[in-house]
């Protein structure tokens, strides 16, 4: 067609100069969005060479708001900083998406030295305690400012997903860090759960193991990446999640993804964009725009300008596409009947719905092809739907653990696992999963290998049985006890092994002791004895103990003559030891030799030990004097333990022990009492000295005033 002489262009096709133009024009649209928004998503001091492994992290959470600079231009963000107790729970209660409820709240009336809580910070603390993430140990002393340790801050992350009560369920800790014997006691359950969940991981060693540092401070690096580890288990709105159906790497860069709800969005990419993708263990690695594939699933954060730009890109595992011309429900399996081929789901908001299975229906577990046998009753489903037919289920297997006594395997064609559940002391049987995984006293294993009475702690998803963890019922372990315990019911022992793994075992109320070949009790048993002991249910029913050669020195606290004297010293770490003196024990003072008898409490000694004997001993003096005094809340006279409850000099308290001997004096006034006539409750102050750690008693004063 011509117009005026000159041929007319079709309607909306564009001439090539024209297009340059316009792909000039819109290039330099985009290397304006990299200049503007570049600087406020980089932080000078994360070197590329350093820094690598922390970059993605600090800049997720950085977009999410969740950390800042600690200028005031907000260019540094200072990684190998230490975080402090208050900050990094202030973080975390932003993670949560609780800052709006934490402004403007107040502590409790009775937060223990409210005032050392800075005042911007003292809403988020407020909110961490409403919601349970500061209780017991950490609510009596919170210390706000002080730099948080690796294990605080596992505690702290473990109960701000609502996992307390897993954590109370652990009945054994097994971590295989070389220092866990480091970790407090009453923490090594949180540490564990936080390592299970992907929270929080070890330290690599030269020898191919790991170790944990529990009381090294966490870093401002490193708690960017433990928080992004926590966001993974949090619902986060601040991420668009979908599949990538198109990407242009060339002309405009972008994403178009597919959303969940069956939406199409398009995202403009820049070089300020940040584009990572996880590998095969998790950890995010910086990729490409045409590393992004067609059928990835992506997580974007977008600019907060209003741009449809994409601020950061993460590149997780693919996920299967929708069925198109289905419309999707969400709810919970309530019932299948197979004969009749119908679904009863309980959908999200409470009502139920039944619907009909057609035969040539998809279903996915977990993100794999499955069949109508693997869904289970309570599984959380997304079903399409093309009027009151199914099409497609997308399920999630609900893990459920159970520990108890295996009590028969029955292989066949659908093998059967039979267990004494010690939760609900009934005995239950299982279908066991084509692709169980198994293992046997920490090694990989085959149904073949358990045994009746084998100890278990069985994974059940859906109605399968997909991992069991078994332990003989009866082993042997050899170590050298690295801390005893008085804390619970029975004595905890902490035993590192050969390859340096700490483990703690109950010592069952009946079992041998021996120690250096003779008949032994508890309070014979000392730290760095080597042992060998023998297990049944995990509890110690055997222990064969020995002393090892070394050199040792402490204040004389007691000098025993007998027909075997002994010294008792206390060693300058409050620990007391006790050793035999022999006649060919060599005592020397001022260079010169004296015996025993020439000993007096005070003299402070160098010793050269092996076993219960002391082989040379160097003498000086010093005078050294001990007691202890609080409130009873437990004693155990069988292992002749009193627990007191001793207040601080800041108010605080603690619990502590004081163990006592036949020849120790129960006073009460100016009479003599026994250990009957003292109860939970009592005031008491009590004289003596240490030995291995231990508070033993000389003198016991009730101060108690008996109505």
């Amino acid at each position: 067609m011509m117009s005026g002489g000159k041929p007319m262009k079709k309607p909306g096709i564009l001439s090539k100069k024209v297009f340059s133009v316009v792909l000039i024009a819109a290039i330099f649209t985009m290397m304006s969005f990299s200049q503007a928004f570049a600087v406020n998503l980089k932080f000078k001091d994360i070197t590329a060479s350093k820094y690598d492994w922390a970059r993605p992290y600090i800049e997720k959470m950085y977009l999410f708001g969740i950390v800042k600079g600690v200028d005031a231009a907000g260019t540094e963000f200072a990684p190998d900083d230490s975080v402090k107790r208050d900050e990094i729970v202030t973080m975390i209660i932003r993670l949560m998406g609780l800052e709006e409820e934490a402004k403007g709240k107040n502590l409790p009336a009775d937060f223990p030295k409210a005032f050392t809580v800075p005042i911007w910070a003292r809403g988020y603390v407020a909110e961490a305690v409403e919601k349970g993430i500061i209780s017991g140990k950490d609510l009596e002393d919170f210390r706000a400012e002080d730099p948080a340790k690796r294990y605080e801050v596992a505690v702290f992350a473990v109960k701000a997903l609502g996992l307390e009560e897993e954590v109370q369920s652990r009945k054994n800790v097994d971590l295989t860090f070389t220092d866990t014997y480091a970790i407090p006691l009453e923490a090594r359950a949180y540490v564990q759960v936080a390592v299970e969940n992907g929270i929080i991981k070890g330290f690599p060693e030269a020898n191919g193991r790991f170790s944990f540092k529990p009381n090294d401070k966490l870093t401002r690096a490193q708690a960017a990446t433990l928080l992004s580890n926590l966001s993974k288990k949090m619902d986060n709105t601040d991420m668009v999640a979908g599949t990538v159906e198109d990407v242009d790497a060339l002309l405009l860069p972008s994403i178009m993804i597919k959303l969940s709800n069956g939406s199409f969005e398009t995202y403009n990419v820049n070089t300020s964009t940040s584009i990572y993708k996880e590998d095969d263990k998790g950890s995010l690695k910086k990729i490409a725009l045409n590393d992004i594939k067609v059928g990835d699933n992506v997580r974007i954060i977008p600019d907060t300008s209003g741009v449809k730009l994409a601020s950061y890109v993460e590149v997780t595992s693919k996920e299967t596409s929708t069925v198109s011309e289905g419309t999707p429900m969400e709810g919970t399996i309530k019932d299948i009947d197979t004969a009749r081929s119908i679904l009863t789901m309980e959908k999200s908001g409470g009502t139920d719905i039944v619907l009909s299975l057609k035969n040539n229906v998809k279903i996915n577990v977990d993100g794999k092809t499955a069949l109508l046998s693997d869904l289970a009753v309570g599984q959380p489903v997304k079903v399409y739907v093309i009027g009151t037919d199914i099409v497609k289920i997308e399920a999630q297997n609900i893990e459920k653990k159970i520990k108890g006594i295996l009590r028969s395997i029955i292989t066949s064609t659908n093998s059967i696992l039979i267990i004494d559940n010690e939760d609900t002391s009934k005995r239950e049987s299982y279908t066991i999963s084509s692709n169980v995984s198994v293992k046997k006293d920490g090694k990989s294993a085959g149904l073949s290998d358990l045994i009746p009475d084998d100890m278990a702690t069985i994974t059940i998803a859906g109605s399968k049985v997909v991992k069991i963890e078994a332990e003989s019922a009866r082993k042997e372990v050899s170590g050298t006890i690295k801390a005893i315990s008085f804390s619970g019911k029975n004595p905890l022992i902490t035993i590192e092994d050969k390859d340096g793994n700490n483990r703690d075992f109950e010592l069952d109320k009946d079992a041998d002791i021996r120690k250096n070949s003779r008949s032994a009790d508890i309070k014979d048993l000392r730290k760095g004895d080597e042992v060998d002991v023998t297990l049944e249910y995990n509890k110690i029913v055997e222990i064969s103990a020995k002393s090892v050669k070394r050199d040792i020195s402490g204040t004389v606290k007691v000098i025993t003559i007998s027909d075997t004297p002994a010294v008792t010293i206390t060693d300058e770490k409050g620990e007391d030891y006790t050793f035999n003196i022999t006649p060919d024990t060599e005592i020397v003072k001022d260079r010169k030799e004296i015996t025993v008898y020439d000993l007096r409490a005070g003299y402070y000694l160098d010793m050269e030990v092996e076993g219960d004997d002391a082989v040379s001993i160097d003498v000086t003096t010093r005078e050294v004097q001990d007691k202890i005094e609080g409130t009873v809340l437990y004693i155990h006279k069988d292992a002749k333990v009193i627990v007191i409850s001793v207040k601080n000099a800041d108010g605080t308290k603690t619990s502590k022990e004081i163990h006592y001997t036949d020849d120790t004096v129960f006073m009460k006034g100016s009479s003599k009492i026994s250990i009957s006539r003292i109860y939970e409750g009592d005031q008491v102050i009590a004289t003596g000295k240490y030995d291995s750690g231990l508070f033993f008693a000389d003198t016991i004063i009730d101060l108690t005033i008996s109505n």
